[in-house]
């Protein structure tokens, strides 16, 4: 592939927007602000596009305002015209990767039933003995 090549974590700024291109495929559209971004300093926004068959089947549903996301991408400088008249710049991606991260880790425990639960033997000053007792 051709281009500067980019990988980063962000949050994005407002829901994903959904648009079609003139072939019928849909696209989907959002604002990052990169997580190395620092307090203080004006946020460089990167706004970000995906085909959405590019995706894993739930991923759409998570890419809303404040979710963070892990991108990669082709890094590209977009060009627009501000409301004020002005011309204005700033990098655009268009992700090949598009993969939500903030919640790794927050699914609730799976239940054990009743047959699997089984009482640990302590062994020397509390701590669990090692190999556990045979039949406990």
């Amino acid at each position: 592939m051709d281009g500067l090549h980019v990988a980063f974590v962000g949050r994005l700024g407002q829901d994903a927007e959904r648009r079609f291109t003139s072939s019928g495929a849909e696209v989907l559209q959002f604002s990052v602000l990169p997580a190395d971004s620092k307090a203080g300093d004006s946020p460089e926004w990167v706004k970000c596009s995906v085909f959405v068959d590019k995706l894993e089947e739930h991923t759409p549903d998570k890419l809303t305002k404040g979710a963070e996301v892990y991108l990669e991408g082709r890094l590209k400088l977009g060009r627009w015209t501000g409301q004020d008249g002005a011309p204005r710049s700033g990098p655009n991606v268009n992700a090949w990767t598009v993969q939500p991260i903030g919640a790794i880790g927050r699914r609730a425990p799976q239940q054990i039933s009743q047959v699997e639960r089984r009482p640990v033997g302590a062994g020397a000053r509390g701590r669990r003995a090692w190999p556990p007792e045979a039949g406990g």
